[in-house]
Order: C-alpha cells, then sequence, then structure tokens
C-alpha cells in the first residue's frame, strides 16, 4: 500500500533535502532538486517500512511471552539466587 510508506518519506526528506542542497552547493534548480530528492526518499522509505515499521507495529501488540520467543530469552519464574 503507497500509504505504508509516506511516514518513511516524512523523516527522510528533509535530511535528504538538506544534504542534496550542502552537496550541491545550492546550484540545483528546485526541479531537479525535488527529482533527485524522490528518486532518493521513496526506496528510503520503502526499506524503512520493511525493516523497521512494520516490524515495530506488529510488536506493539506482543505481550512479554511473545518478545520472550522472538529473542529466545529465558523465562523469569521467580526471584534468582542473590548475587554476590
Amino acid at each position: 500500500r503507497a500509504g505504508d510508506f509516506s511516514y518513511g518519506m516524512y523523516i527522510y526528506h528533509y535530511p535528504i533535502l538538506q544534504a542534496l542542497i550542502l552537496a550541491s552547493g545550492n546550484s540545483l534548480s528546485l526541479p531537479a532538486l525535488c527529482g533527485v530528492s524522490f528518486l532518493l526518499v521513496l526506496p528510503l522509505a520503502f526499506i524503512s517500512w520493511h525493516m523497521i515499521e512494520k516490524r515495530a507495529l506488529a510488536a506493539k501488540n506482543l505481550d512479554l511471552a511473545d518478545l520472550r520467543r522472538i529473542i529466545r530469552l529465558p523465562a523469569v519464574t521467580g526471584p534468582g539466587p542473590a548475587r554476590k
């Protein structure tokens, strides 16, 4: 869905625009700046959605047992021995 990438585009567009302006010495025209930034932002937003955002949204409804299973932590059933 196209709307899934919109947050990533919102987050990444400003730093990319600023980096392009800095790298080009402010010599790019507005249409060129918009085009190049779009070509850079879109794949970054796509990767961000699949690598970060989708997983974070899926994890927000998990309980502690699910998280332990996913990251393979041992379950804590009670107080352990005191450490010295």
